[in-house]
C-alpha cells in the first residue's frame, strides 16, 4: 500500500498542480492565452461573410448549394478552433459562441429573400445588401472585443 501511494502520488500532486498552472510557468500561460486570441481573431476574419463569400464563391452554384457551402465552412472554421475556448476569458468565448449563432442565421435568411432558381451570385448580393445596412458590424464588434480583452490577459 505504501508502494502504491508513493508510485502515484507524484501523478496526483502534479495533475492538481498542472490544473492550477502552477505546472506551467506564467510566460507560456500567457503565450499560449495570446496565441488563442490570434486564433479567434483569424476566426472572426474568416467567418466574416465578404471573406467566405469571396473564398468559396462558384458561379456554377445554385443559391441552395451555396448556402450550404457556407454553413458547412462556418461550423468547421468553429469546430477547427473549439480548444481555443481553454485560454480565453468566458466573455471572448460567449462572443464567438454568438457570432457563429449570427453568422448561421445570416446565411439561413439571406437564402429566404431568394427566388427560386437563384445563383450563387444573387445570393452573395442580398447578403452583402443587408451587412450594408447594419450600422455596427458583428464581426468588427467581435473584434474590438477580442483585441481588448486579450490587452487584459497581458496584464
Amino acid at each position: 500500500m505504501l508502494f502504491a501511494h508513493w508510485l502515484f502520488s507524484p501523478l496526483f500532486v502534479s495533475s492538481r498542480s498542472s490544473e492550477k498552472g502552477n505546472g506551467v510557468p506564467a510566460a507560456d500561460r500567457q503565450a499560449l492565452r495570446l496565441q488563442a486570441y490570434e486564433r479567434l481573431v483569424l476566426l472572426v476574419e474568416r467567418i466574416r461573410p465578404s471573406a467566405l463569400l469571396v473564398r468559396l464563391h462558384d458561379p456554377l452554384l445554385k443559391a441552395t448549394e451555396f448556402q450550404d457551402l457556407l454553413l458547412k465552412e462556418v461550423r468547421n472554421e468553429f469546430e477547427h478552433n473549439i480548444s481555443q475556448q481553454l485560454y480565453v476569458s468566458d466573455g471572448a468565448w460567449k462572443m464567438m459562441k454568438q457570432l457563429r449563432e449570427d453568422t448561421i442565421t445570416l446565411i439561413c435568411n439571406a437564402s429566404k429573400q431568394l427566388p427560386e432558381g437563384a445563383t450563387s451570385l444573387d445570393y452573395a448580393k442580398t447578403m452583402l445588401e443587408y451587412l450594408s445596412t447594419l450600422e455596427v458590424s458583428p464581426y468588427d464588434a467581435a473584434l474590438g472585443f477580442l483585441k481588448s480583452d486579450s490587452k487584459k490577459a497581458k496584464e
